[in-house]
């Protein structure tokens, strides 16, 4: 799929997906530490040497490989706000997707614009059929965000609720 180095995709509004990396470790633990980010992630805490481990591997691995987790940062006019873990299927053409963004960025548009701008590189790029995600059934804003993108509920069970999107034909 995209092994590239140079993984960037400019979504508009001065947000731009690319690959996490190194530098991005103050900004990265900042928001990933903050107990309201964390509030409904199911990932935990790093130090500061597990998570800057994690983002040099993320800014070398292959992306976007099946049956792996890619993360990918979210910029905002060059600094990290966020990122977002995409779990291409082994076997069938669809992906898993995941969202963290720091509370400073939320509530101003910029999640639904990174997440249009990765669901617009999933389909017409990669060539998926479908794109699933889940949120805790506590968590309003990130429901409210699957809903504007035109994601359909799904299901219901153990605090969490699943929505998908299937290419537009």
């Amino acid at each position: 799929m995209s092994s590239s180095s140079d993984f960037q995709i400019n979504a508009g509004r001065g947000v731009v997906l690319r690959r996490l990396n190194g530098a991005d470790l103050a900004a990265f633990q900042a928001y990933r530490r903050d107990p309201e980010v964390g509030k409904y992630q199911d990932w935990s805490r790093m130090d500061d040497a597990e998570a800057l481990g994690f983002l040099n591997h993320m800014a070398e691995v292959d992306l976007f490989q099946r049956g792996r987790w890619s993360q990918i940062g979210i910029a905002l006019n060059g600094g990290l706000i966020g990122d977002m873990g995409v779990l291409l299927d082994a076997d069938a053409p669809e992906a898993e997707v995941g969202v963290t963004l720091a509370a400073s960025a939320q509530r101003k548009g910029l999640g639904e614009v990174a997440v249009r701008a990765l669901f617009s590189y999933l389909f017409d790029d990669l060539g998926l059929e479908r794109i699933i995600a889940g949120a805790d059934l506590e968590n309003a804003r990130s429901i409210a965000l699957m809903e504007r993108l035109g994601m359909e509920k799904t299901g219901a069970a153990n605090g969490d609720v699943d929505y998908v999107l299937h290419r537009a034909n």
